[in-house]
């Protein structure tokens, strides 16, 4: 059984040290797909709990959106270049927490 809920996760920090650290707490919840964007499986829990962890460490000027991603969509996705990995899954793939 494959869990319904699939987020994007991206993220703009403005000081290097904070963004390694947000870089960590987020990859500890999800898989990286490029710099700064991420793909993470869970409910709506997972997602405030990360949400939570990064309240912790940013501050005035960085952001961070979660955005849903339908099943049917999730699994439309194509890849291209370097990052591409063999499935489109991260359940797959890396850390998944529900």
């Amino acid at each position: 059984m494959r869990p319904a809920h699939r987020w994007i996760v991206l993220y703009d920090i403005v000081e290097p040290k904070r963004l390694r650290k947000v870089a960590k707490i987020t990859e500890s919840f999800a898989n990286r797909v490029q710099k700064s964007v991420y793909e993470a499986v869970g409910g709506h829990k997972t997602v405030e709990k990360l949400r939570s962890k990064l309240a912790n460490v940013m501050e005035e000027g960085d952001s961070v959106a979660f955005i849903p991603i339908c099943v049917n969509d999730w699994e439309n996705t194509v890849r291209y270049g370097s990052k591409t990995k063999t499935s489109s899954d991260p359940a797959e793939n890396g850390p998944i927490i529900i």
